[in-house]
């Protein structure tokens, strides 16, 4: 295959068309300074011939911020001998065209052929790589690539071995199989025939070579330690050396000595300095503790203080609460009153819809009844008539196996008919006026016509007579035959009581009709009574009992008393009601809220006052006083302490710090 010329355009960094052509056999060279587009160009080429159309994941094809572009790529090929055109469209508009000499293909087609015909595959999902370019795949070297021949070779085995297997199929003669069975048995000497693992000598040495190579790792790790060794040896005999002429040990023994007896100076300040700070820390939490008392006598006070507001706050919030308890009471018995007169009302609203209720529950049966009665009505006369057309189907009814048997008869009938007035022979007659013939047993004269189906004598007086024999033995076969099939039907009909064929005819159709009517009659009485007119006479005794039943409950009902106002609706009287009501429930819960706070107030109350004597004690404890006073002037000592020790341990801590 050799190419002749490249089009691409929308391609990454090639927006506008870029054509390339008069490539020429052999190599072909594009130079140009980095990020010019040669790499693009050799991608394009291998898009074209290795990625499906369709696919998904070539969206690094596409030029920067450019959502909608369809990358193409067109190349002119030479490919045995026969011009051929490739081109492919990405992304946007998904398309692919294959042009071999006169021959066109055209989506997935024009790929299939061309992986066939180059001897590569596509891959199943996803972009195409190493492992799917098959025979171009040994040719295509990218870069920094080119010394990994292997799996190339590796990938193309399949489609090497297929294009030896139907070159090698093209020999007749033996002996393209001896030299395909001498390659196979060399190389089967060195691999194994399924799996190509290596074997034999091939193996022997592959096994040597990695011995030999992990030996060589080992041997230059060592040389590589030792050497290391040897630098740092010499490193130490030179250091030595030094040290020797030098003596600088001497130096630092003095020094030693010196700073010895300095640490020892410094190390009985710290001691002391540590001494000094445990004191500190111990009068530190002496007078955290008197502090803390102190602070507990002026917290007794102020609780003292905040107990006397707390009684105060108290008894007024308990007063309130009682003034607060009253006023609901007073809008509770409102709301019991208003509530009251509305329950009466709503009651008197039901009684009279209950009334209402039942005048027309009561109407609405009588109507139920008397439908009842006209459907009963209705069911019975279309029973009877059902019956009628029970028995009027039942007289009308022919066997089915009769009516065949008469179909067939009259079909066989007219047959033979048939068959008869084209065997029988047509004798026409004209006889001079006042000349007769026997014909038969008939006297004809004048002019006539007759079928002559048996033999028959025609006596001409004073002349003789004559003998017609018609058809020969087949007719009157015939007409034996016809005349047995006429006394069979006949027998038929005399049996079924009916005079003829067309009789029977219409006596099936109108049974037919018969039937379609029962039908349509059982379907009427089937939608007027599904459960039969027994259920319908219950479903009447049942409506009337409750008529009756409804009757006397209305008649029991007292009559509406005088001057009752009456609400326009049930749904307005008892809204009222239960408006009331709701009032009623809210205002009693506010009641009880309002109780409970008072009760909780009172509670409260002598709880603050049990509280502010409590407190009223401590303060006046005589005791307190005293205490008070010996704590106080323990405090001015231990910070007169706390002063002296602060100012010793700063004088510790600059010698020490001085000596370090």
């Amino acid at each position: 295959m050799r190419l002749t010329s490249i089009r691409i355009e929308q391609f990454r960094q090639f927006r506008q068309p870029l054509r390339i052509d008069g490539l020429e056999s052999g190599l072909n060279l594009f130079a140009g300074p980095n990020e010019t587009g040669k790499s693009t160009v050799v991608t394009a080429i291998r898009a074209a011939f290795f990625e499906r159309h369709r696919s998904s994941s070539v969206d690094d094809l596409r030029p920067w911020d450019d959502g909608s572009a369809s990358p193409t790529v067109e190349l002119e090929f030479v490919l045995n001998d026969q011009p051929c055109r490739l081109m492919k469209s990405f992304l946007g508009k998904k398309r692919c065209e294959l042009q071999i000499g006169t021959q066109r293909f055209e989506g997935t087609d024009a790929e299939d052929r061309l992986a066939a015909l180059l001897g590569f595959q596509y891959a199943g999902r996803g972009a195409s790589g190493a492992e799917h370019w098959g025979i171009p795949g040994l040719l295509w070297i990218q870069q920094g690539a080119a010394q990994d021949i292997g799996d190339p070779v590796r990938h193309a085995t399949d489609h090497l071995r297929t294009a030896l297997n139907e070159s090698l199929g093209e020999v007749a003669s033996s002996g393209g199989d001896d030299v395909l069975a001498a390659v196979e048995a060399q190389r089967n000497e060195l691999l194994t025939p399924a799996a190509g693992a290596p074997r034999g000598p091939y193996l022997e040495a592959r096994n040597q070579v990695a011995r030999l190579a992990g030996s060589l790792e080992e041997l230059d790790a060592t040389i590589e330690a030792y050497r290391q060794k040897v630098d740092a040896l010499a490193e130490l005999r030179r250091e030595q050396a030094r040290d020797e002429v030098d003596q600088p040990w001497l130096v630092f023994r003095k020094q030693e000595q010196a700073s010895a007896q300095h640490l020892e100076t410094v190390q009985r300040v710290e001691r002391d300095l540590q001494t000094d700070r445990s004191r500190l820390s111990e009068l530190e939490r002496q007078l955290a503790q008197w502090r803390e008392r102190l602070d507990g006598f002026d917290a007794q006070e102020r609780d003292l203080n905040q107990r006397t507001v707390d009684r105060e706050a108290a008894r007024q919030a308990a007063q309130s609460a009682d003034v607060t308890v009253q006023q609901w009471k007073t809008q509770c018995a409102a709301a019991t009153g208003r509530h009251d007169a509305a329950r009466a009302t709503a009651r008197v609203a039901r009684l009279e819809a209950g009334r209402s209720g039942l005048a027309q529950q009561l109407e609405i049966l009588r109507q139920k009844a008397d439908a009842i009665r006209a459907k009963q009505t209705q069911v019975e006369a279309e029973r009877l008539r059902l019956l009628d057309l029970e028995t009027q189907a039942a007289a009308s009814e022919i066997a089915a196996d009769d009516l065949d048997a008469l179909r067939t008869q009259h079909r066989l009938l007219h047959d033979a008919g048939i068959r008869l007035d084209g065997a029988a022979t047509r004798l026409r007659f004209t006889l001079d006026p006042g000349c007769s013939a026997l014909l038969g047993e008939d006297m004809v004269s004048g002019s006539g016509e007759r079928q002559l189906t048996v033999p028959t004598t025609i006596a001409v007086p004073g002349f003789g007579w004559f003998e017609i024999m018609p058809g020969g033995t087949d007719l009157a076969d015939l007409a034996r035959d016809a005349a047995t099939l006429r006394d069979t039907h006949f027998a038929l009909l005399q049996r079924l009581g009916l005079p003829t064929f067309e009789a029977a005819e219409a006596r099936h159709r109108n049974h037919d009709r018969l039937m379609r009517d029962i039908k349509a009659s059982t379907a009427m009485l089937q939608a007027l009574a599904p459960e039969g007119l027994d259920s319908l006479r219950s479903e009447r005794h049942v409506t009337d009992a409750k008529i009756h039943e409804l009757e006397q409950t209305l008649a029991q009902l007292p009559a509406p008393a005088d001057g009752v106002p009456h609400p326009a609706a049930v749904s307005e009287a008892e809204a009222a009601e239960e408006e009331a009501r709701r009032s009623l429930d809210r205002l009693t819960a506010e009641l009880n809220r309002a109780q409970l706070t008072a009760a909780d107030a009172r509670s409260a109350e002598a709880a603050a006052l049990r509280e502010w004597a409590a407190a009223r004690a401590t303060i006046d404890a005589p005791e307190r006083a005293g205490q008070r006073a010996r704590i106080q002037q323990a405090l001015i000592d231990a910070r007169a302490d706390q002063a002296a020790l602060t100012v010793m341990i700063e004088n510790r801590e600059r010698q020490v710090t001085e000596a370090r």
